[in-house]
């Protein structure tokens, strides 16, 4: 199925951002970055959302949340039949867009960030293929 499997961004929103005033001190070496990658499919157009959430903990001080979603345009997407098959048969796909929807985050949530309590807060380099992953179909 992979053969000649082409895949481009079509479109990237930040779809919600939040900082917390921490409650009390805490140190930027103590954070806590919990990632979700949630992949929605829409078979019949060949698009692939990615949505990356990612809240920001330390201790008991929740900092910060943003949610980014990356569209992709995939060719030959229209050739899978479910959510199955795509978990089965696309996972080098799933590993390069989870990878570049992380990074594009974490492009997002530098930006953002600048000039305040989280400025020096750098979601740091995870391998996405130790996340969990949920999907669904319908955009």
């Amino acid at each position: 199925m992979n053969n000649n499997l082409q895949f481009k961004i079509q479109a990237t929103e930040l779809l919600e951002i939040q900082l917390f005033q921490p409650k009390m001190e805490f140190d930027l070496n103590t954070i806590e970055f919990k990632i979700e990658l949630e992949h929605k499919l829409d078979l019949k157009q060949n698009l692939l959302a990615v949505f990356c959430s990612v809240s920001m903990v330390s201790g008991d001080n929740q900092l910060g949340r943003i949610v980014v979603n990356c569209l992709y345009f995939v060719n030959k997407l229209n050739a899978i039949s479910s959510q199955k098959q795509y978990k089965k048969e696309m996972k080098f796909l799933t590993d390069a867009v989870n990878s570049i929807s992380i990074s594009t985050t974490r492009g997002f949530l530098a930006a953002i960030t600048r000039g305040t309590f989280l400025h020096d807060a750098i979601l740091p380099i995870v391998d996405p293929r130790h996340l969990d992953v949920k999907t669904s179909e319908g955009h």
